[in-house]
């Protein structure tokens, strides 16, 4: 059941509205209408998974209520069935879905498959909304971040106005504007990359690189790390994909753990050759695999995103790695929490 989705229905046959409120109703919330004036005169308060329009209507009929809805913003990613008796012929079919209708479903036809259909439409519009919040949440935790190191900047500038211009700047005030800064460019990196997956690109730079050269890249992503890292020695081993975007996952690995590492230890960066292709990630001291595991597999991570301080090292790590062809193993090794991925050495991305 998803009774937090609702199901608007428009047709003048008070027992059809009847019929499927009762039907629909043990899967959603359902609002029935008479006539599309109804609708209208309440539409804007509603926040539907779907619209099922009769096309037969004593006022606005079904294709014209159908052109008014889509001419709405908030309505256009939400499906909309024309059910209705008349003939399912070429013209009517096209005349529906010019108007913006998604399917074109007849009355009189089998209840359950119609009843299918509306479903099929209404869980594809849940789908699409999950995916839209996660989204929604991802560039807020990155919007938090640049926030964050740009009040570090800023803070810090105005020890820089003329006001103030004849106190010493202390050393500790020049490397914070530093450290914020070596803070936000990459993290603006991030935010293009997101984005251009977003919209189904792929990443630029996805070229041939040593393995020396990706620990390297890392090693000065992680340079204002609070925790000791310790970085593998150089590998003559090769790969091909975004060298910069890898770099980022071990970092953002990295800010994944530093709050689960005991007092006193160390992440230790992986970089090694594996019987399949080559091994890359982190660990450190201790069993945090069970933890790390679940919030890996879980499904979503929205909720509360100015609390999900975990949802964008999670949510870029999987998106860079799927986009490899890879995904991270999480286990323990030797009392150690081991977060790692494979990469085949000398191929392309997928």
């Amino acid at each position: 059941m998803n009774h937090d989705a609702l199901v608007v229905l428009v047709d003048d046959t008070v027992e059809i509205r009847r019929l499927f409120e009762r039907r629909l109703g043990a899967w959603y919330r359902v609002r029935a209408f008479a006539s599309a004036e109804e609708l209208l005169a309440e539409v804007a308060t509603l926040h539907p998974s779907l619209f099922v329009l009769d096309w037969m209507l004593p006022d606005l009929d079904g294709i014209a209520l159908c052109r008014r809805l889509r001419s709405e913003l908030a309505f256009d990613p939400v499906p909309i069935a024309i059910f209705t008796g008349v003939d399912p012929s070429a013209e009517n079919v096209r005349a529906a879905t010019e108007a913006g209708a998604n399917a074109f479903i007849q009355k009189g036809s089998d209840g359950e498959i119609a009843i299918s259909q509306m479903r099929a439409l209404a869980e594809g519009y849940r789908r699409l909304a999950r995916y839209m919040r996660s989204q929604a949440a991802v560039m807020s935790a990155l919007r938090h971040d640049i926030a964050n190191w740009l009040t570090g900047i800023s803070t810090t500038a105005e020890l820089l106005a003329p006001e103030v211009a004849d106190l010493p700047l202390a050393a500790e005030d020049v490397e914070t504007i530093r450290a914020s800064s070596r803070q936000l460019v990459p993290l603006l990196g991030d935010l293009g990359e997101m984005l251009a997956l977003d919209r189904g690109l792929e990443l630029e730079r996805a070229e041939p690189f040593e393995i020396a050269e990706l620990i390297a890249e890392a090693r000065g992503f992680l340079r204002d790390c609070r925790l000791e890292v310790a970085y593998p020695e150089a590998k003559s081993v090769s790969t091909v994909g975004s060298r910069r975007a890898l770099a980022r996952v071990l970092h953002y690995l990295v800010r994944l753990v530093e709050s689960r590492v005991p007092p006193g230890g160390a992440v230790e960066v992986i970089a090694s050759p594996d019987p399949g292709g080559l091994r890359l990630g982190v660990s450190f001291p201790g069993d945090q695999a069970a933890a790390l595991s679940a919030l890996f597999a879980r499904e979503r991570l929205d909720e509360e995103p100015a609390r999900r301080k975990d949802l964008l090292p999670v949510e870029y790590v999987r998106r860079i790695l799927r986009l490899h062809g890879s995904k991270l193993e999480v286990g323990g090794e030797g009392g150690r929490t081991v977060l790692a991925f494979r990469l085949a050495v000398g191929s392309a991305t997928s």
